[in-house]
């Protein structure tokens, strides 16, 4: 063939492709502008959030197994008729601070509870910004923060 006897392509028509290399997840709407913020919850990344919720949980969890204060290690008689007052292996909060101690348990229940769904939630590939995931996530927070200072508190037998 001679040179010049192809015909050139013709000129393209309508809006130019931008070409961006980020990668768009199901239900999640990339930023107009990476450094763009102002999408709040639901502008993140479904895997950070996946992330942080399984680290939630972890932590909801190990919190909850560990109790404030210990447990008595051994049994502990009453002075006036011998029998026993404090079993080895009970919480010591259990038994000086009732109310305290089931705060503690129900709060840390909750928080594992409510963790687990937020997890279960992003694995499907619920909407980020779903009530269901954003809720959950509040409540699990929320959890953490009620346990956390329980396990700061002494408790002794004085």
């Amino acid at each position: 063939m001679e040179a010049g006897l192809i015909p050139p392509f013709p000129a393209a028509h309508g809006l130019p492709v931008h070409h961006h290399h980020q990668q768009q997840h199901l239900g999640v709407r990339a930023p107009a502008n990476r450094d763009d913020r102002s999408g709040g919850w639901a502008s993140n990344d479904p895997n950070t959030l996946l992330v942080v919720a399984t680290l939630l949980t972890a932590l909801a969890y190990l919190l909850g197994l560990s109790m404030p204060g210990g447990y008595w290690q051994q049994d502990i008689l009453s002075r006036a008729d011998g029998s026993v007052v404090y079993r080895a292996g009970d919480p010591i909060m259990r038994d000086l601070h009732r109310p305290r101690y089931w705060v503690f348990r129900a709060a840390s229940w909750v928080g594992v509870a409510s963790s687990m769904v937020m997890t279960l939630s992003l694995l499907v590939r619920m909407a980020v910004g779903s009530r269901h995931v954003v809720w959950s996530f509040a409540v699990a927070y929320s959890s953490a923060c009620t346990v956390a200072p329980c396990r700061g508190s002494s408790t002794s037998e004085s």
